[in-house]
């Protein structure tokens, strides 16, 4: 039983911190990215390109790679929680709220960025590396594009944020 606790505690530990982490990532590093490519904070590194879709290019990329993998990794540890706690499970308990079901949001929420990014961000990413590639810096519409990426993103970013707190609730329940 106690080998049971010690995975189930690592388990709600990599998937409460996991997509807590994942929103905070997207939401805070992408927003400094954000920044530094409209030019509302200084640049103090001379590598910085001077296009903001060229300095978006790099992020962009980064995260298409990374983001995902750390999503699923984290559905799947908050998916081994709702097993655990179902009913008949071996550590279910009586409560007013299914824990299972919480736990099963908490992983579906998580995962939900990559269906949101390909349903909702993928044009405008599209468009972001297009112009990157371009070789004319005087393009009017990537501070459009650029702003429109960043509601999107915000929106991206709530996604996980909501998971992280489903799975606090039945972690407290």
């Amino acid at each position: 039983m106690t080998s049971q606790l010690l995975g189930f505690h690592m388990a709600q530990a990599i998937g409460i911190s996991g997509a807590a982490w994942l929103s905070g990532m997207k939401h805070c590093f992408d927003k400094h990215n954000y920044r530094t490519c409209t030019g509302s904070i200084p640049k103090r590194r001379p590598q910085v390109p001077e296009s903001p879709s060229k300095a978006m290019e790099s992020p962009l990329r980064d995260r298409k790679k990374k983001a995902p993998p750390i999503a699923v990794a984290v559905a799947s540890s908050l998916t081994y929680l709702a097993w655990s706690v179902r009913q008949g499970g071996p550590l279910y308990k009586t409560t007013v709220y299914s824990r299972s079901g919480l736990y099963l949001a908490a992983a579906v929420l998580t995962i939900g960025i990559v269906p949101y990014t390909l349903i909702f961000m993928v044009g405008t990413n599209n468009a972001l590396m297009k112009k990157a590639e371009s070789t004319s810096d005087a393009d009017k519409e990537v501070p459009d594009l650029i702003e429109r990426w960043k509601t999107l993103n915000l929106g991206r970013s709530i996604f996980p944020l909501a998971g992280a707190i489903c799975a606090v609730v039945a972690t407290i329940l």
